[in-house]
C-alpha cells in the first residue's frame, strides 16, 4: 500500500429509502455511520479481533479501538452501502446503548459525566425515532454533518482526522 493511502475509508448510507449522510468521525458520540459503509486497512488492523463479549456493539468497540490507532482516514461524501433497518442492533438498542456505555468507560474515550450525557442523548434521539419516524429521517437526512457535504453532489474524497 501506498504511505499516504488511508488505512479507514468511510461514507454515507442508505436506509429505508432515505439517504443517511454520515457525521463526523468522533467516535466517542457512537457510531458515525453504518458499519457496512466502513472499511478498514487489513493489514491496518494489526491483529485487533471483535470483542464477542459486546453482542450488539462489537463493531463499535473494535472502530473505537482501531481508530485510537489510526488516523488516516478518508472520507467519501456518497453511499456506500444500502442498510435494511430491523436488525437486532435496532431491535435491542437498549443493549447497544448499555454496551457502548462500557465501551467508552473501557477505553476511557470520554469522562463519566460525558458518558452519561451520551447515553440520554442516544436514548432521547431513540426516542424520537420511534416516536415521529417522518420527521425524524427528514431531518436525519436534510443536512451533512460530515466534511466534504454529499449535498454538493461531489466525488471528491478528503482526509479525514478523527480528531
Amino acid at each position: 500500500a501506498a504511505s499516504g493511502a488511508p488505512n479507514f475509508i468511510y461514507g454515507d448510507a442508505f436506509e429505508e429509502s432515505a439517504y443517511k449522510p454520515a457525521r463526523k468521525p468522533h467516535i466517542a458520540n457512537g457510531m458515525f455511520t453504518h458499519h457496512q459503509a466502513m472499511l478498514y486497512r487489513r493489514h491496518a488492523l494489526d491483529g485487533l479481533r471483535y470483542n464477542t463479549n459486546y453482542k450488539i456493539s462489537a463493531d463499535y468497540d473494535l472502530t473505537a479501538r482501531f481508530l485510537n490507532k489510526h488516523t488516516n482516514i478518508l472520507y467519501c461524501p456518497f453511499p456506500i452501502c444500502v442498510f435494511e433497518p430491523g436488525g437486532v442492533s435496532q431491535r435491542k438498542a437498549g443493549t447497544g446503548r448499555r454496551e457502548q456505555y462500557r465501551i467508552r468507560k473501557n477505553l476511557k474515550l470520554v469522562s463519566p459525566l460525558q458518558n452519561v450525557l451520551i447515553t440520554i442523548a442516544q436514548s432521547l434521539l431513540w426516542r424520537f425515532r420511534q416516536a415521529a419516524p417522518a420527521l425524524y429521517w427528514h431531518l436525519k437526512s436534510s443536512g451533512n454533518n460530515a466534511p466534504g457535504s454529499a449535498q454538493t453532489q461531489t466525488l471528491r474524497a478528503r482526509p479525514e482526522s478523527p480528531a
